[in-house]
């Protein structure tokens, strides 16, 4: 498994914080999420899995994600923040990710 990123997220106040790995093989990537705490053997035995086609799904997915857990009201300006906010943390991770991917990806040209 080449572990493509490892970082904790704070969902929102209620719930906390939640450890993601995000790992990728020959057909999908695969986000593994769960405690913060645990070790990484425990959260590959036992984390819970989502699975993208590709890392443009991924993205998309955690800011939609992202989008819901910081909106608890539904007050236009609180609304605009969170879009603001789910975005920049998007952007952060997607930079993360091509960071650790740099040599790692051989992408097709089409």
């Amino acid at each position: 498994m080449i572990k493509l990123l490892d970082k904790k997220i704070t969902l929102n106040s209620d719930v906390g914080s939640r450890r993601c790995i995000l790992t990728k093989d020959e057909h999908q990537w695969i986000l593994i999420t769960g405690p913060p705490h645990v070790t990484e053997e425990q959260m590959i035995k036992r984390g819970t899995r989502y699975f993208y086609k590709d890392v443009e799904a991924f993205l998309t997915a955690l800011l939609f994600k992202r989008f819901r857990a910081l909106v608890d009201d539904w007050d236009e300006n609180k609304v605009i923040n969170a879009v603001n906010m789910a975005k920049t943390e998007v952007i952060a991770v997607g930079r993360e990710v091509e960071a650790n991917t740099k040599g790692l990806l051989i992408y097709e040209s089409s």
